[in-house]
Order: structure tokens, then sequence, then C-alpha cells
């Protein structure tokens, strides 16, 4: 996403089904699945 004033962010999403999850809810589910695939 891009602002107005040029600054650009990515915004984390997840598709899942036939909903979109995003923002706060995108990051800890992002989070979360960082944590399991580092677990052996």
């Amino acid at each position: 996403m891009q602002l107005s004033t040029g600054f650009s962010f990515i915004i984390p999403y997840f598709d899942m089904k036939d909903e979109v999850v995003w923002g706060a809810t995108a990051m800890i589910l992002f989070e979360l699945r960082e944590i399991l695939k580092s677990e052996p």
C-alpha cells in the first residue's frame, strides 16, 4: 500500500476460503505460523 505522502508499506493478509484476514489479526497469525514452523 502506498500513501499519498509517498510512504509505502506492506500489509499482511491471509486468504482464507472466501474471506480475507488482514491487519492485527493477520500479524498475529503470521507470528504464530513462524513460531510453529521453528519448533522441531
